[in-house]
């Protein structure tokens, strides 16, 4: 900041300065093309000590405009950088990263804030990390959720976030599955599509989960009536050949079930 008041202290000086340096030279102009007062010619007289006082002013209103813009931002960034300090003292480091965002936002380089908040954006990991495990612990899952989630916001390459919520979320399936096949069990179907539509939402391709998916579903939506059987039959001489082929058929049509369909085997449709 001091260069900044040293350079206006120069421009004003220079401002005061010059014109006495350079004297009472005029400059004369003659302009043929203007008419006052009915004569052919013009005469005016523009003062040097007149141009440079002009220009004295304009350079200094310019540094002090320049220099009050750059002492507002880094008054700015000061406070920002400052309250970011106090809110990692407070261990709201979620806060803090923002605060220190905003002052690299004003200033790019002020001090130490980009180091300041790599440290700050770790920490805050750290922080939801260890809130989503504890969550975790007492079977909150979907607010473990959420702290997974904003633990990666703050490190979106966080790759211990990203585990974390990948065994989270297969531990719901497994969750929801058992609650599901529980209520299955007790007939109570309301519930167990519920439970099986919750974990379907999440990995479809669970255990036998879409199968259950679709039958609890086909109970609630009442008797499904009987639209089609299909009937495949080996008659080659390799045992087994059918199973893979029924398997691959049975994934295709799942691919396209709606509400209007279910697809299901047979010893599972005699159930209904």
């Amino acid at each position: 900041m001091r260069k900044y008041i040293t350079i206006l202290l120069v421009i004003a000086l220079l401002a005061t300065s010059l014109p006495a340096a350079a004297g009472n030279i005029e400059f004369k102009s003659n302009i043929d093309d203007l008419d006052f007062n009915n004569s052919g010619n013009s005469n005016f007289n523009i003062s040097s000590d007149t141009i440079i006082k002009g220009a004295a002013v304009i350079a200094i209103t310019g540094g002090v405009i320049y220099l009050g813009r750059y002492l507002y931002k880094r008054s700015k960034a000061h406070d920002l950088y400052q309250e970011a300090r106090v809110h990692s003292q407070r261990d709201n480091w979620g806060i803090a990263v923002e605060k220190y965002e905003e002052t690299i936002n004003i200033i790019s380089n002020y001090k130490d804030t980009r180091e300041k908040l790599a440290n700050a954006r770790k920490m805050a990991e750290a922080k939801f990390i260890k809130l989503g495990d504890q969550a975790r612990a007492k079977e909150k899952y979907e607010k473990a959720i959420d702290y997974y989630h904003k633990a990666k916001r703050y490190r979106p390459d966080s790759f211990k976030a990203q585990n974390r919520l990948d065994e989270i979320t297969e531990k719901m399936v497994a969750v929801h599955y058992r609650r599901g096949h529980s209520y299955e069990i007790q007939q109570n179907w309301n519930e167990a599509y519920r439970e099986y539509r919750k974990a379907y939402n999440i990995n479809q391709d669970y255990k036998d989960l879409a199968s259950r998916y679709f039958r609890a579903r086909a109970h609630i939506k009442g008797n499904i009536a009987l639209r089609s059987l299909v009937f495949i039959i080996n008659r080659t001489e390799m045992q087994g050949l059918e199973s893979p082929f029924i398997n691959e058929f049975q994934k295709s049509l799942e691919s396209v079930i709606s509400d209007n369909f279910y697809m299901m085997k047979e010893k599972n449709w005699k159930k209904l």
